[in-house]
Protein backbone atom coordinates (compact mmCIF):
# COMPACT_ATOMS: atom_id res chain seq x y z
CA UNK A 1 0.00 0.00 0.00
CA UNK A 2 1.18 3.54 -0.76
CA UNK A 3 2.35 5.69 2.12
CA UNK A 4 -0.04 8.26 3.60
CA UNK A 5 2.04 11.11 2.17
CA UNK A 6 1.36 9.96 -1.40
CA UNK A 7 -2.39 9.43 -1.03
CA UNK A 8 -4.60 12.35 -2.12
CA UNK A 9 -6.82 14.09 0.42
CA UNK A 10 -10.54 13.58 -0.07
CA UNK A 11 -13.13 15.96 1.31
CA UNK A 12 -16.77 15.16 1.92
CA UNK A 13 -19.45 17.21 3.66
CA UNK A 14 -22.24 15.74 5.77
CA UNK A 15 -25.33 17.23 7.37
CA UNK A 16 -26.40 15.21 10.39
CA UNK A 17 -30.07 14.68 11.24
CA UNK A 18 -29.85 17.41 13.91
CA UNK A 19 -28.49 19.92 11.32
CA UNK A 20 -24.82 19.69 12.35
CA UNK A 21 -22.52 20.41 9.41
CA UNK A 22 -19.50 18.05 9.36
CA UNK A 23 -16.50 18.26 7.07
CA UNK A 24 -14.57 15.02 6.64
CA UNK A 25 -11.05 15.13 5.24
CA UNK A 26 -9.41 11.77 4.75
CA UNK A 27 -6.43 9.98 3.26
CA UNK A 28 -7.72 6.52 4.11
CA UNK A 29 -10.31 4.55 6.02
CA UNK A 30 -8.55 4.39 9.39
CA UNK A 31 -9.48 6.92 12.10
CA UNK A 32 -5.92 8.29 12.24
CA UNK A 33 -6.14 9.07 8.51
CA UNK A 34 -9.22 11.26 8.89
CA UNK A 35 -9.93 14.76 10.16
CA UNK A 36 -13.41 15.91 11.17
CA UNK A 37 -14.67 19.41 11.86
CA UNK A 38 -18.12 20.72 12.59
CA UNK A 39 -19.26 24.22 11.68
CA UNK A 40 -21.72 26.21 13.79
CA UNK A 41 -24.49 27.72 11.65
CA UNK A 42 -26.88 30.64 12.01
CA UNK A 43 -29.72 28.76 10.28
CA UNK A 44 -30.49 25.37 8.78
CA UNK A 45 -28.17 24.85 5.79
CA UNK A 46 -28.89 22.47 2.90
CA UNK A 47 -26.32 20.30 1.15
CA UNK A 48 -26.87 22.22 -2.10
CA UNK A 49 -25.91 25.44 -0.27
CA UNK A 50 -22.73 23.82 1.06
CA UNK A 51 -21.78 22.55 -2.41
CA UNK A 52 -22.58 25.94 -4.00
CA UNK A 53 -20.51 27.73 -1.34
CA UNK A 54 -17.45 25.64 -2.08
CA UNK A 55 -17.83 26.07 -5.81
CA UNK A 56 -17.97 29.86 -5.34
CA UNK A 57 -14.97 29.75 -3.01
CA UNK A 58 -12.98 27.65 -5.52
CA UNK A 59 -13.74 30.10 -8.36
CA UNK A 60 -12.82 33.04 -6.15
CA UNK A 61 -9.58 31.35 -5.09
CA UNK A 62 -8.59 30.72 -8.72
CA UNK A 63 -9.26 34.38 -9.60
CA UNK A 64 -7.26 35.49 -6.56
CA UNK A 65 -4.31 33.34 -7.64
CA UNK A 66 -4.50 34.75 -11.17
CA UNK A 67 -4.05 38.24 -9.70
CA UNK A 68 -1.64 37.44 -6.89
CA UNK A 69 0.97 35.32 -8.71
CA UNK A 70 1.83 37.97 -11.35
CA UNK A 71 2.07 40.60 -8.59
CA UNK A 72 4.36 38.32 -6.59
CA UNK A 73 6.60 37.70 -9.60
CA UNK A 74 6.70 41.42 -10.42
CA UNK A 75 7.58 42.31 -6.83
CA UNK A 76 10.42 39.80 -6.78
CA UNK A 77 11.72 41.12 -10.11
CA UNK A 78 11.66 44.68 -8.74
CA UNK A 79 13.45 43.58 -5.58
CA UNK A 80 16.08 41.75 -7.64
CA UNK A 81 16.53 44.87 -9.79
CA UNK A 82 16.96 47.00 -6.67
CA UNK A 83 19.54 44.61 -5.21
CA UNK A 84 21.44 44.46 -8.50
CA UNK A 85 21.27 48.26 -8.58
CA UNK A 86 22.71 48.40 -5.07
CA UNK A 87 25.58 46.15 -6.12
CA UNK A 88 26.23 48.15 -9.28
CA UNK A 89 26.14 51.45 -7.40
CA UNK A 90 28.87 50.15 -5.07
CA UNK A 91 31.07 49.91 -8.16
CA UNK A 92 30.05 53.44 -9.24
CA UNK A 93 27.84 52.40 -12.14
CA UNK A 94 25.21 55.11 -12.63
CA UNK A 95 22.60 52.61 -13.84
CA UNK A 96 22.69 51.07 -10.37
CA UNK A 97 21.17 54.21 -8.85
CA UNK A 98 18.31 54.11 -11.36
CA UNK A 99 17.64 50.44 -10.68
CA UNK A 100 17.41 51.21 -6.96
CA UNK A 101 15.20 54.27 -7.52
CA UNK A 102 12.74 52.18 -9.53
CA UNK A 103 13.18 48.83 -7.77
CA UNK A 104 12.75 49.59 -4.07
CA UNK A 105 9.69 51.88 -4.30
CA UNK A 106 8.14 49.63 -6.95
CA UNK A 107 8.66 46.61 -4.71
CA UNK A 108 7.03 48.39 -1.76
CA UNK A 109 4.05 49.56 -3.83
CA UNK A 110 3.44 46.08 -5.28
CA UNK A 111 3.73 44.46 -1.83
CA UNK A 112 1.23 46.99 -0.45
CA UNK A 113 -1.12 46.20 -3.34
CA UNK A 114 -0.74 42.47 -2.58
CA UNK A 115 -1.70 43.12 1.04
CA UNK A 116 -4.83 44.97 -0.06
CA UNK A 117 -5.80 42.20 -2.50
CA UNK A 118 -5.23 39.52 0.16
CA UNK A 119 -7.25 41.42 2.76
CA UNK A 120 -10.12 41.91 0.33
CA UNK A 121 -10.07 38.22 -0.63
CA UNK A 122 -10.16 37.17 3.02
CA UNK A 123 -13.04 39.54 3.73
CA UNK A 124 -15.04 38.33 0.72
CA UNK A 125 -14.43 34.72 1.65
CA UNK A 126 -15.69 35.30 5.20
CA UNK A 127 -18.74 37.10 3.83
CA UNK A 128 -19.55 34.15 1.56
CA UNK A 129 -19.42 31.74 4.50
CA UNK A 130 -21.75 33.97 6.54
CA UNK A 131 -24.16 34.42 3.60
CA UNK A 132 -24.38 30.63 3.30
CA UNK A 133 -25.51 30.40 6.93
CA UNK A 134 -22.23 29.59 8.68
CA UNK A 135 -21.15 31.52 11.78
CA UNK A 136 -17.52 31.31 10.69
CA UNK A 137 -15.26 29.67 8.13
CA UNK A 138 -13.27 28.07 10.96
CA UNK A 139 -14.50 24.65 11.94
CA UNK A 140 -14.25 23.06 15.36
CA UNK A 141 -12.33 19.77 15.48
CA UNK A 142 -14.37 16.70 16.37
CA UNK A 143 -13.34 13.29 17.63
CA UNK A 144 -13.42 10.72 14.83
CA UNK A 145 -15.63 8.34 16.83
CA UNK A 146 -18.24 11.02 17.53
CA UNK A 147 -18.22 12.26 13.92
CA UNK A 148 -18.51 8.78 12.45
CA UNK A 149 -21.46 8.02 14.75
CA UNK A 150 -23.26 11.16 13.59
CA UNK A 151 -22.51 10.43 9.93
CA UNK A 152 -23.76 6.82 10.24
CA UNK A 153 -26.98 7.86 12.00
CA UNK A 154 -30.27 7.78 10.03
CA UNK A 155 -31.23 11.07 8.41
CA UNK A 156 -27.67 12.20 7.61
CA UNK A 157 -27.18 13.71 4.15
CA UNK A 158 -23.75 13.36 2.54
CA UNK A 159 -22.41 15.45 -0.30
CA UNK A 160 -20.09 14.39 -3.10
CA UNK A 161 -16.55 13.37 -2.29
CA UNK A 162 -13.88 15.53 -3.91
CA UNK A 163 -10.11 15.34 -4.06
CA UNK A 164 -8.04 18.30 -2.87
CA UNK A 165 -4.32 19.04 -2.85
CA UNK A 166 -4.07 19.91 0.83
CA UNK A 167 -6.01 19.15 3.95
Amino acid sequence: MASDAKLPWRVQWHIAADGTIIEQRSKGEENHQQLFQHYPTTRRVSMSEVVALHERLARSHRAYNMVLWPLLILSMALLAAALVGLGLSLFHFEVGIWLMVVGFPGFLVIRLLMSVVTGRQTSRSSDRWREAGFESHQGVTMAAREALEMIAAPGTASGPETQVKRA
